[in-house]
């Protein structure tokens, strides 16, 4: 039998929902490793907007995001977390900004 503390009860709760569809194939401690681990992703262009926002929807705990270039129109083809909206930006905050709305927990 396990016991839960009342006040993590829910956030797990959640988590358990969030999850429920990888958590059969990496179980409960492999959502858990995720959760603690952290992932640098070097460029917010094209693929790293869609790492870091995979990486995100997966639940890794904690991602460094690096990128020195703002956001430019050509930009908007390719990057899947950036918007007009975001041009002239810098970058890794566009990509940091739309990967907390996905995942508060990131």
């Amino acid at each position: 039998m396990t016991i839960y503390s009342r006040s993590l009860l829910p956030g797990f709760l959640n988590a358990l929902e969030r999850y429920s569809r990888q958590l059969p194939i990496i179980g409960v401690r492999g959502q858990e490793r995720l959760a603690k681990s952290s992932v640098a992703v070097v460029g917010c262009g094209g693929v790293g907007t869609l790492v870091a926002e995979l990486l995100a929807r997966a639940g890794v705990g904690r991602l460094i995001l690096v990128d020195y270039d703002v956001v430019a129109l050509d930009n908007l083809n390719r990057g899947t977390l950036l918007a007009e909206e975001d041009v002239g930006k810098p970058k890794a905050l566009v990509c940091a900004e739309h990967i907390h709305r996905i995942n508060s927990q990131v």
